[in-house]
């Protein structure tokens, strides 16, 4: 029906070129393309420039898409003899040369165009097809120079951008210039599938850089530094004096980190491997501030046995209620507070946070004491709890040697 009616139009109106592109734009529709290129070939020769470079431009795109890059060559140079001031033949020109794997040939004619283009807008767009040809030949530094280019002469050319960022993410240099390129095309157009893709490909290869695990371990340090740092911060807001406590800041970014972060498991364990020598400095340097003389004070003992009979009891008792209220098993209930007894680290930061208190001599000495009990007998009740509970079991003493000495030769005699 439909071609039917375009013959029909194009009996009653031979000349127009609009019925006759339209009735080509149905053949290439319907798989005739011989039969449109016909059509725009014969219009090709028409005294109008403006029906004469359409056609020209229509047989160029026709034969681009069956990569027949000689007919292209072939009407591309005629539309240029004709028509030497059409900024976007130089291009098709180009692109038919890039095809071919002429790489240099392509950049020639695109630069000698560019001599005569006063025009900022379609100079970015020659630049930014000389750096898209310059990366496919291998050459990253001109392709680099000429994305510059192209940006100097409009910013905002959205296709140099992706380009420019997904070839620099691809070699995995000025990822953070990438990122922000990537971003700043994604902000114009935030629906375009390429840019997407683009975009993501930038985030996915900064994670890759965090991926090292030197990088990685460089980066944790540097954020406990950070966090230690920023916990020292101390300002006002209306005469009210603001600060942090070191121990609360660094457990809550561990917090917050173990629980937001999926490869937090990985990361700290590598963090685990340079942190054994900071708790063997820590501890040392806390045992030192140990006054033992403190504890002949008959008053300040009785604190501290209090504070550890206190804190014994509260333990077990705290953890014998929960159980009975949450119907655990009766051996959890009756040994999971002798394994909440050990005390340490955090114990150790809290008694040098009080130090900063008036009587906070006193109260570093009742807890450093109270850590020296619980960890000489914390771990031995810890111990026996779990074998009782059945959570363990004892396998004895074994000696390596016996275990991986040589079986015994076997004599072919015996």
């Amino acid at each position: 029906v439909i071609e039917r009616m375009l013959n029909t139009l194009r009996l009653y109106h031979p000349d127009s070129y609009e019925v006759d592109k339209l009735y080509a734009r149905h053949l290439i529709y319907t798989g005739a393309q011989e039969q449109a290129l016909g059509i725009f070939k014969r219009r090709c020769a028409d005294s109008a420039d403006s029906i004469a470079i359409d056609a020209l431009m229509s047989v160029i795109s026709i034969e681009s898409y069956r990569n027949n890059t000689d007919t292209v060559e072939h009407y591309t140079r005629e539309a240029l003899d004709r028509f030497p001031d059409n900024n976007d033949l130089p291009m098709l020109y180009a692109s038919t040369l890039y095809e071919r794997g002429e790489y240099k040939e392509a950049v020639g004619i695109l630069k000698k165009r560019l001599k005569r283009i006063d025009n900022d807008s379609i100079s970015s767009v020659y630049y930014g097809f000389i750096g898209d040809i310059e990366q496919q030949a291998g050459r990253p530094k001109q392709c680099y120079k000429a994305y510059d280019k192209a940006l100097a002469y409009d910013a905002d050319n959205t296709n140099v951008l992706n380009n420019y960022s997904y070839f620099l993410s691809v070699e995995g240099r000025d990822l953070d210039r990438a990122l922000v390129m990537a971003s700043q095309v994604l902000e114009k157009e935030p629906s375009n599938p390429t840019y997407i893709d683009t975009y993501g490909w930038v985030l996915y290869r900064l994670e890759k850089y965090f991926f090292s695990r030197s990088k990685r371990l460089t980066l944790s340090i540097a954020f406990v530094l950070l966090t230690v740092g920023f916990s020292m911060v101390e300002f006002e807001i209306g005469g009210i004096h603001c600060g942090f406590s070191l121990l609360l800041v660094c457990m809550m970014t561990g917090t917050v980190f173990c629980n937001i972060c999926d490869f937090s498991e990985e990361l700290m364990g590598r963090v685990d491997s340079w942190t054994a020598p900071l708790f063997v400095l820590f501890f040392v340097l806390s045992g030192a501030e140990l006054n033992l003389r403190v504890l002949s004070n008959p008053l300040v003992l009785l604190i501290g046995v209090v504070y550890i009979v206190s804190r014994s009891l509260g333990k077990y008792l705290g953890a014998y209620g929960s159980c009975k209220a949450t119907g655990c098993s009766e051996g959890i209930t009756k040994h999971l507070g002798i394994t909440l007894l050990p005390q340490a680290g955090v114990a150790l930061g809290m008694a040098l946070t009080a130090q900063r208190l008036s009587d906070g001599e006193m109260v570093r000495n009742v807890v450093l004491f109270s850590v020296l009990v619980y960890e000489l007998v914390g771990p031995a009740l810890t111990k026996r709890a779990l074998i009782a509970a059945g959570e363990i079991k004892t396998e004895g003493r074994t000696s390596a040697r016996t275990k991986n000495a040589p079986a015994k030769p076997v004599h072919l005699g015996e």
